[in-house]
C-alpha cells in the first residue's frame, strides 16, 4: 500500500468513527477500519457497511468520493438490517 493510500485509509477510519456515533448508542462499538467493512447489506446499492459489534442488526452505510487522492465527499445512512459479505 502506498503512503498516500495508507493516509487515505486512516482518514476513512477516523471519519467512520465519527459517523458511527450518530447512528446508535454509545456502546454500539462499530467496526470502522477498512478491513472490517462489509461489501453489502439488504437493499444497499453502493458503498460499504459498518457493522455494530454489540447490536447484530445495526449497520451504517458509507460511500466515499475520492478525487486526486483526497476524500471529497462522504454519503452515509442507516442500513436496512445487518451487514453481510
Amino acid at each position: 500500500m502506498a503512503e498516500s493510500e495508507f493516509g487515505l485509509e486512516i482518514n476513512k477510519t477516523n471519519i467512520n468513527k465519527i459517523i458511527s456515533k450518530w447512528y446508535s448508542h454509545d456502546d454500539a462499538d462499530f467496526q470502522t477500519s477498512a478491513g472490517e467493512l462489509y461489501p453489502k447489506s439488504m437493499l444497499q446499492i453502493k458503498g460499504q457497511c459498518m457493522q455494530s459489534k454489540t447490536y447484530s442488526i445495526i449497520g451504517v452505510l458509507v460511500d466515499y468520493t475520492v478525487k486526486d487522492g483526497s476524500i471529497e465527499k462522504v454519503i452515509h445512512g442507516s442500513s436496512v438490517g445487518a451487514c453481510r459479505d
